[in-house]
């Protein structure tokens, strides 16, 4: 939502900024002596409201009264009673705010897409936790398909909303390893946002260089996870891509060191399983693939390629249909 008064332009932060609005109306009980209620209520609390990150926008509306916290949950459907003296958590509350939209159906914004493999799920949780601790980011502008809490709704059509969030979001970030250049979708989701024409940041982790990114994903600058002076610079250009202000560097250091050591993590075991291939090819006794999984002579059932591949670890999928297995220790699936 975008306006102008006496010649000064404002944009409204996000769809909870909305809602604090309505809330003030509610509290006057009379429309603000402005034209636009919620620039109004921005000048109430504080000159530089509407350009303060959600969590700062809480934790100032929260200092005003119970009463608007009451008010503020009204306005969008729902009160929420609070037991009086119990300590506020601003993060805590805008959570309440995202969670009460859902209920009635509004669709929050995706601000950030993270395409990835399931196989680099708990680098992405790591990634997710760097974002969130550095910009203050509600869970419900994430979309993470592979990690708990950040996936897609239950219920809703898979490929359409995955369509709509990879071309609406304002960031979309492509973890780029070696096991996300092997899928598909991964490879399907960074065409369609290169296509967009809109903010795309792939993210080298694993062991990956630039040239696995192939075709005009080749000219885009990517970033690598090892290195912390770049994880830096992402987190500096996501803010600014999000025009949110991040919390000091040395508050989310320990996240940026977590990433690191994930992503070298795997890079390690990457490394033994290609050592561990090439050992095999040597010897003649490469395992036969079928229906995209691993079958070892003289054993039954099917093994997933990749907890061989990085750890030489034999685990066998089960059946989650007629057309597709599952690993049941790294979540990978394939095609039957």
């Amino acid at each position: 939502m975008h306006g102008n008064i006496d010649g000064d332009a404002f944009t409204i932060a996000s769809k909870e900024f909305i809602s604090f609005a309505s809330a003030y109306e509610v509290i006057l009980n009379d429309v603000p002596v402005a034209r636009d209620a919620a620039l109004a209520f921005s000048r109430f609390a504080s000159p530089d409201f509407g350009t303060l990150p959600p969590t700062e926008m809480a934790e100032r509306l929260l200092q005003l009264s119970q009463c608007l916290d009451a008010a503020i949950l009204e306005s969008i459907g729902k009160a929420v009673p609070e037991p009086p003296g119990e300590s506020k958590d601003p993060g805590a509350f805008l959570e309440t705010v995202c969670a009460v939209e859902q209920e009635e159906g509004m669709s929050p914004e995706i601000q950030v897409f993270i395409s990835h493999s399931s196989r680099d799920e708990e680098l992405a949780k790591c990634l997710i936790t760097l974002i969130r601790s550095a910009l203050y980011l509600p869970s419900a502008s994430i979309r993470c398909t592979s990690v708990d809490g950040f996936r897609l709704p239950a219920g809703v059509p898979t490929e359409e909303r995955l369509r709509q969030e990879i071309h609406d979001s304002k960031v979309f970030i492509g973890l780029i390893t070696p096991n996300s250049m092997e899928s598909i979708y991964v490879l399907f989701e960074l065409g369609a946002r290169w296509g967009a024409r809109k903010a795309l940041i792939p993210l080298l982790a694993k062991g990956a260089d630039s040239r696995l990114l192939k075709g005009p994903l080749s000219a885009l600058n990517a970033l690598n996870c090892d290195s912390p002076g770049q994880l830096h610079q992402f987190i500096e250009e996501l803010s600014a891509h999000l025009s949110t202000r991040q919390d000091r560097p040395a508050a989310y250091q320990e996240f940026i060191n977590e990433v690191i050591a994930g992503s070298r993590q795997l890079a390690e075991q990457s490394e033994q399983g290609r050592v561990l291939n090439e050992a095999l090819l040597e010897t003649g006794k490469k395992p036969q693939l079928k229906w995209g999984c691993y079958q070892f002579e003289g054993e039954q059932g099917l093994f997933c390629t990749a907890c061989y591949d990085t750890k030489g670890q034999k685990i066998q999928t089960t059946r989650m249909n007629s057309n597709f297995r599952m690993c049941p220790v790294c979540k990978a699936k394939f095609g039957s």
